[in-house]
């Protein structure tokens, strides 16, 4: 390493600068192009320092000329190639066909049929709102039984995983409850003698509990190591634990029965997370697919937090006055689904817990790399 830095600084001052102009290259192309590169401009500059320093001076406002037009013209070389990459073929399993794309997003579409016929007019809701919904929600919803089934057949197989995160969010509900319980048994009671009446205990004693979720959903997703293809998966790309859990945000989505005309609120959250997915799976890069589902996790229930504060007023049961309780109401979304960003994030554990059974040989492609067409 010594000897390198001895060298470089043996280098001709214009090798030096356009060595380091040669980092606002993207990666790939500095991977490919930097040896040639440089050797082609260590010889024009010896060349040019042989020829005076006129000829340095030419050399140098070339190289200035050129190289900015050139980082741009590779920027966007590099960005039309992952847009034209598949989706998904930077996951394990390589791209996806047409049939798992689908399976992707229909647990997203799904849950959207009922606040589109919603929103349709009074006379098609009435007339033949229900026919249009049982005929497009039954074959769907059998669809997403074939995806559950089918996903738990084929161990948690990428195009699944939105869909039997989905189905988890029973199993989570059940623990919310769980949670809800031990707290209101531990400290509510014993303090208040039940739920507390004050807006800022409330949301206190419902953060404690959501800390108590956290806690419980965490041993659940540790339980995954016992699906041995998915624990291979998880410790190559442990942002498929992160998808996974991704879909427990779905169903909430549609928890408001007692709120009325917040259905375009709905279908915005719904159209959030499944965007959300589908970055997911463009993605090239780690840290893109993490935001790509930490982001929506916080938007699609702001989103609905928002729907139930602006709507409380016209429901036939709320008292527009009190602000205390709208303010509650409203913060239920938020509130509930506050774990999941840090279950998402979270999962950059999971390649370093004590998984059973030691590290399994990876038996699919790199996730940064392009893949093999499969799972």
């Amino acid at each position: 390493m010594n000897a390198n830095r001895r060298d470089r600084r043996k280098e001709h001052p214009i090798v030096r600068l356009y060595r380091a102009a040669l980092g606002c290259f993207p990666e790939g192309y500095r991977s490919e192009y930097t040896d040639e590169l440089l050797y082609a401009m260590r010889m024009a500059a010896a060349d040019a320092q042989e020829q005076g320093r006129g000829a340095l001076l030419r050399l140098a406002w070339r190289e200035l000329r050129d190289l900015p037009p050139a980082i741009i013209r590779a920027h966007l070389h590099e960005r039309s190639v992952q847009m034209n990459l598949q989706l998904g073929a930077h996951l394990p399993g390589g791209p996806m066909h047409g049939w798992q794309m689908a399976a992707v997003f229909l647990p997203f579409l799904l849950p959207l049929l009922s606040p589109l016929l919603v929103l349709a007019p009074a006379s098609v809701r009435v007339t033949v709102g229900p026919w249009i919904l049982a005929a497009l929600g039954l074959p769907i919803l059998g669809l997403l039984v074939v995806i559950w089934v089918s996903g738990l057949v084929r161990q948690f197989p990428v195009w699944a995983l939105p869909a039997l995160g989905m189905a988890l969010f029973f199993v989570s509900a059940f623990l919310q409850l769980f949670a809800q319980a031990a707290v209101f048994i531990a400290v509510m009671h014993p303090l208040y003698g039940g739920w507390p009446d004050g807006l800022a205990q409330k949301i206190m004693m419902m953060l404690l509990v959501q800390f108590v979720f956290l806690g419980f959903m965490v041993g659940v997703a540790s339980l995954l190591s016992l699906v041995p293809g998915f624990r291979a998966r998880v410790q190559q790309e442990w942002t498929l634990l992160s998808f996974l859990l991704y879909g427990i945000a779905i169903a909430p989505v549609l928890g408001n029965d007692e709120f009325h005309w917040v259905e375009g609120y709905e279908a915005a959250s719904l159209l959030i997370l499944a965007v959300g997915a589908g970055l997911y799976l463009a993605a090239s890069k780690r840290w893109q697919r993490v935001l790509a589902l930490v982001v929506p996790a916080i938007l699609s229930p702001a989103v609905m937090s928002l729907g139930l504060y602006q709507t409380f007023p016209a429901q036939s049961w709320a008292n527009p006055a009190d602000v205390s309780f709208r303010l509650w109401e409203a913060l239920q979304p938020v509130l509930y689904l506050s774990p999941l960003p840090i279950l998402l994030l979270l999962a950059a554990l999971a390649p370093r817990l004590p998984w059973s059974g030691g590290r399994e040989p990876a038996s699919s492609p790199e996730p940064n790399a392009p893949g093999r067409v499969g799972d």
